[in-house]
């Protein structure tokens, strides 16, 4: 039955696929494609001897031979003939297969089956166990072909692999579908982790821009008040140094009791020249060290019987470029030091003041003159 249904489902296979040039012939004749038909009818010929039914695969063969006519279909109809038991008929064939195509791909394999076939032919006992198996075969077919029971067993078995395939199908499915929602859930959360990684950007850079207006509102609110902070700090040492002191009070009473005098504004420049002075004499003596290395690398390797050592050049080069480099920068930054030493300490110079105090008591009376006469 399965070789019945194997041919049936050919022929219906072939039959579909010629049917499109025999409805367009009614209309009008449209050139046949005798290579394609021919590989069709090979298709099918090489599923029906796969599957056992040699002689459906003997008939597509020879269609297929028959409108394209090449050695290699000799050979695979020779196949078939002789897989079905028929000796004489494969023989033909592999010699005819042989005489049109003595070198071709099949030639070695069909001059061994037909010494092979040759042999068998000539013993006749082993002719004999041939034909009775080829009956025993036949027999076997007729009695399958027959049998209730054993077409209900196959129905029932082809059923089930119908069945066992769809569920497999389904199962494919259902985990293709599977795969495909987790994927979709691994794009949504890496699109959620995204956004949440912007949004936390975006907040940062939110609180660094008011952070920055703070600081700057800040400066400015500072830079406002300074000079209402340095002219009230003057007023008061105005004050405090143009007051006179109580009559009653002693002359060395009013010396002592004298206002502090406010620090004075160029210290901080000072002190930043001393450091400014003490960074550049370091870096001098850094780069007095690296060039006496750099120094000491040359002297080794200029001397006499010297071996050239491309490490120690790298070296010495390197330890010069630090020393320029030290000595150089040393020596600007000590400019500089001097230079924020000589303006603080010129910012530190207050204008001298004369000041004139009447002094009365009671046995004396007259007139106290402070500061520096000019």
């Amino acid at each position: 039955m399965n070789r019945l249904l194997l041919r049936l489902l050919l022929l219906g296979a072939i039959g579909a696929v010629a049917a499109p040039g025999r409805a367009g012939a009614q209309s009008a004749p449209a050139p046949v494609d005798k290579k394609q038909a021919a590989k069709q009818y090979v298709d099918a010929g090489l599923a029906a001897q796969d599957a056992g039914d040699y002689e459906a695969a003997i008939t597509f063969y020879l269609k297929a031979y028959q409108l394209v006519p090449h050695p290699t279909l000799l050979f695979n109809m020779a196949q078939a003939q002789r897989l079905a038991g028929h000796i004489d008929q494969a023989l033909s064939l592999y010699k005819l297969y042989l005489s049109q195509d003595p070198s071709g791909a099949h030639a070695r394999t069909a001059r061994d089956f037909v010494t092979e076939l040759e042999a068998r032919k000539g013993d006749p006992t082993r002719r004999g166990d041939e034909a009775r198996r080829a009956d025993q075969t036949r027999k076997a077919d007729e009695t399958h072909k027959i049998d209730p029971g054993r077409k209900a067993e196959e129905a029932r078995r082809d059923d089930q692999a119908r069945k066992a395939e769809e569920a497999r199908k389904a199962d494919d499915a259902r985990k293709t579908e599977e795969a495909r929602k987790a994927e979709a859930r691994k794009t949504e959360e890496a699109r959620k982790t995204e956004e949440a990684r912007k949004a936390e950007e975006a907040r940062k850079t939110e609180e660094a821009r008011e952070a920055e207006e703070a600081r700057k509102a800040e400066e400015a609110r500072k830079a406002a008040e300074a000079p209402r902070t340095q002219e009230a700090r003057k007023a008061q040492v105005a004050a405090a140094s143009s007051t006179a002191p109580a009559a009653e009070s002693p002359v060395g009473d009013a010396r002592d009791t004298a206002p502090t005098e406010p620090p004075q504004p160029g210290a901080q420049l000072r002190i930043a020249g001393l450091v400014t002075g003490a960074g550049g004499v370091a870096a001098v003596a850094v780069g007095i060290g690296f060039g006496l290395h750099a120094r000491s690398l040359s002297n080794d390797l200029s001397r006499y019987g010297a071996v050239y050592d491309a490490t120690k050049l790298r070296a010495g080069e390197r330890a010069n470029t630090i020393a320029i480099v030290g000595m150089a920068g040393g020596a600007a930054l000590i400019a500089t030091g001097a230079v924020l030493y000589w303006w603080g300490y010129t910012r530190g110079r207050a204008p001298e003041r004369v000041s004139l105090v009447p002094l009365v008591g009671d046995h004396t009376a007259g007139l106290i003159l402070s500061g520096t006469v000019p």
